[in-house]
């Protein structure tokens, strides 16, 4: 029988604005916390080092923390005004993650074949 690969994991202290109980959710990141993950790979999400969920990630960009501000993320991100959040980051220049929870019916890539009834 052969393993599944464990998943990389990305570990946060806490929730930020709960974002992590949505089905989509974005991290943004200096590249100090999520380093290569290749879009559609799952992760796990730890909060504190304990598993919380699974999430594939479906976009990742550049971003200029001036453009963040103005698309309304940095409030998605962290829930904090615009002043507080611009002096989180020591860059102008920062990474957006566009993640997808994982769920149960999804873990299988061709999950449909599982489900479809006879």
């Amino acid at each position: 029988m052969e393993l599944l690969p464990k998943p990389k994991s990305l570990n946060f202290s806490e929730n930020f604005n709960n974002k992590f109980l949505c089905f989509s959710f974005i991290v943004i990141d200096d590249g100090r916390l999520i380093k290569e993950i290749e879009l559609y790979e799952s992760v796990q999400i730890k909060i504190r080092e304990r598993h919380y969920c699974y999430a594939k990630l479906l976009k990742k960009e550049k971003m200029s923390l001036e453009e963040i501000i103005l698309r309304g993320y940095y409030y998605l991100d962290r829930n904090l005004n615009e002043k507080d959040y611009v002096s989180l980051w020591n860059k102008t220049e920062l990474n957006v993650f566009y993640f997808q929870k994982v769920i149960q019916l999804n873990l299988f890539d061709d999950y449909e074949n599982y489900t479809t009834i006879i």
